[in-house]
């Protein structure tokens, strides 16, 4: 699958903010549906919405993969070969920058912290 960094219009109330991404990759098949959500046990007056960032369509998970659109967009525009990270052995993240970089033909390079009691 070939993925270009497409330019990024920040919406208006982001505006103002410091630092706006100049592009974006589109790893995922956005925007996805809010979905009303019938939740056993709430009060009749409540009514509960979830974010279905499930049907991206992508095998990594929704909002890792949204951030790494931009942060992974960034390097390239920067010419970076190379993505480093760093999290628990764990880490979604992680395994998202690892698949994202290799659809992308990158080289993911992962610091990864296990936490092992040691003390038995």
């Amino acid at each position: 699958m070939i993925h270009k960094v497409l330019p990024y219009r920040a919406p208006e109330w982001a505006r103002a903010l410091k630092y706006i991404p100049s592009g974006k990759l589109n790893l995922t098949m956005t925007p996805t549906p809010i979905t009303r959500w019938a939740l056993p046990g709430a009060p009749k007056d409540v009514e509960v919405y979830i974010k279905r960032d499930d049907l991206t369509g992508c095998s990594l998970t929704g909002t890792k993969i949204r951030k790494l659109e931009f942060i992974i967009a960034d390097a390239i525009q920067k010419g970076c070969k190379h993505i480093i990270t760093c999290g628990t052995s764990e880490s979604n993240h992680c395994r998202a920058t690892a698949a994202a970089c290799a659809e992308l033909g990158l080289k993911s390079h992962l610091f990864l912290e296990s936490y092992l009691d040691v003390s038995t």
